[in-house]
């Protein structure tokens, strides 16, 4: 509501208004083309079907859980738990799927990733290897040593998954195997 109205107060609002949202609905749609990507490959390459299928698989299911989501905000009322449809997609992929993923991401990366792939991939083959591990130790005893001194008792779950994750990476660097490459 905002924003329009700046565009009214500036000389040439009108046309410097179209062009940037323009630009903003540009911007959108290559990144929404981007994260379509990753459904459709993971689709055809686990299914085993021709990508032509699978985009139009993944594009049925995102416009049935988009129109889904945007009829709950009206006068649908499509509701999940007590929730809008929308804001019960928000809360799971809030609260559940992005605490759990980074929990996983982090027991992967410490604790199935050879060493030699990670330190590649955090120095993009320079010679900082030297420098990441020990910033690596660093940088978890400081999460934790933070998340302990505040103590759990006020934490939500997802903090102590955080925590949890950092204590996972560094008993995997510094107890078990001291950084040798």
């Amino acid at each position: 509501v905002v924003l329009p109205e700046i565009f009214q107060q500036v000389p040439l609002g009108s046309i410097l208004q179209l062009l940037f949202f323009f630009a903003l609905f540009l911007a959108a749609i290559t990144s929404s083309i981007s994260l379509f990507e990753v459904s459709v490959s993971f689709v055809n390459e686990e299914l085993g079907l021709k990508r032509r299928i699978s985009t139009i698989i993944v594009l049925i299911v995102v416009v049935i859980f988009g129109a889904l989501a945007s009829l709950s905000l009206g006068s649908h009322n499509i509701t999940v738990g007590g929730y809008t449809f929308f804001d019960a997609l928000d809360k799971f992929t809030s609260n559940i799927l992005m605490p759990l993923g980074g929990l996983l991401i982090v027991i992967f990366v410490g604790w199935v990733m050879p060493k030699r792939d990670l330190f590649d991939e955090l120095t993009s083959g320079n010679k900082g290897e030297k420098v990441v591990p020990q910033l690596l130790i660093f940088c978890n005893k400081i999460s934790c040593a933070n998340n302990h001194c505040h103590g759990y008792a006020s934490r939500s779950y997802r903090q102590i998954l955080s925590c949890s994750a950092n204590i996972v990476t560094w008993c995997k660097f510094y107890w078990h195997e001291q950084i040798e490459l």
